[in-house]
């Protein structure tokens, strides 16, 4: 039920690349990134971005996966949960903002704080498929209640940018 941001180069009215509505940030390759609200203090609101794979993933093949992350200029925190889920169906029927269900293979690490407004932060691992895995979900996953989050400025909510 959210609205996540496509920001490109060749963008208008604060979805241009490097200059956003949130702030000042260059791709960390490429022209573009997206945008996903991973925190909203006081309220369990995220949004999430689904792919699909080129191919599905063979079953019982370990694969390598990174993204990089970005906390834009105005938030007013900065949390530690942030990951992506294999699955072999796209997800549909959401009729909520609430965290998704879901448990995601390859996350950030509990206590590493993505803080950064100026660099992207990496959060990478490896998966092992269980076979057929043809969508990517990128995202929060984890309730308020299940997650660490720092003051890193005094106003504002929580959304990460993804390359």
């Amino acid at each position: 039920m959210g609205s996540p941001d496509y920001y490109h180069q060749c963008g208008s009215g604060g979805y241009s690349v490097p200059n956003t509505w949130a702030g000042y940030q260059k791709a960390k390759s490429g022209v573009a990134y997206t945008g996903v609200f991973a925190y909203v203090p006081g309220a369990e609101t995220r949004e999430y971005i689904e792919v699909p794979l080129v191919y599905p993933l063979i079953a019982n093949k370990t694969y390598k996966f990174k993204m990089y992350v970005n906390l834009i200029n105005y938030a007013r925190q900065a949390i530690d949960a942030f990951g992506v889920y294999f699955s072999t169906t796209a997800v549909s029927g959401v009729t909520n903002i609430d965290p998704l269900p879901y448990v995601p293979q390859i996350k950030n690490t509990p206590g590493n704080m993505l803080t950064d407004t100026a660099g992207w932060m990496l959060i990478g691992g490896t998966y092992t498929a269980s076979g057929g895995e043809a969508w990517l979900l990128i995202g929060n996953f984890e309730y308020n209640a299940n997650m660490q989050t720092t003051l890193v400025n005094p106003s504002g909510g929580a959304i990460m940018h993804i390359t």
